[in-house]
This record gives structure tokens, sequence and C-alpha cells, in this order.
């Protein structure tokens, strides 16, 4: 057996103790998830802003998001929100 297809294997068997160990935890999650569209991230009249957040919304995985946002912004405190479908 090679190292891809030891890699795979060893994926696999990740995932199902993952599955069986946090599913609970996961459907949870899932269901207390709130959805933001655009709007959300508008200014309310009612509402004294200090500070607005820069949001930043990328199609990379975790690694090379926090990575690469690192790199950017060296100085700043970066936090990384990683949804599942």
């Amino acid at each position: 057996m090679g190292i891809v297809a030891k890699r795979i294997a060893m994926a696999k068997s990740h995932l199902k103790i993952m599955e069986n160990k946090y599913t609970n935890e996961t459907n949870l999650s899932i269901k207390q998830s709130k959805i933001y569209s655009p709007k959300d991230f508008l200014q309310k009249p009612h509402i004294k802003y200090t500070h607005y957040a820069n949001l930043s919304f990328k199609e990379e995985n975790t690694a090379h998001a926090a990575n690469n946002l690192k790199n950017i912004y060296p100085k700043l405190k970066t936090v990384i929100l990683k949804f599942a479908d």
C-alpha cells in the first residue's frame, strides 16, 4: 500500500471516528447556525458602532486562508469562520 492509499485510509478512518463521536454536537451546531446575508452587515441606525469589522469571504481551505491573511495583515488579529455544507 502506497503513501497516498495509506493517507486515504487514515482519512476515512478519522472521518468515521469523528462522525461516531461528534454526530450529536455537529447536528446541534448545524441546527443553531445562522445564515447571514449582506443586509446583516449594513449599518443599523438604532445601534451605535465604534468599529466596523473588515470581512473577507474566500473559498479556501482553513490553513491557506489563515496563512494568507496573516501574511497580508501581520499586525492584526484574524478570525477564520469555517462553514460546513
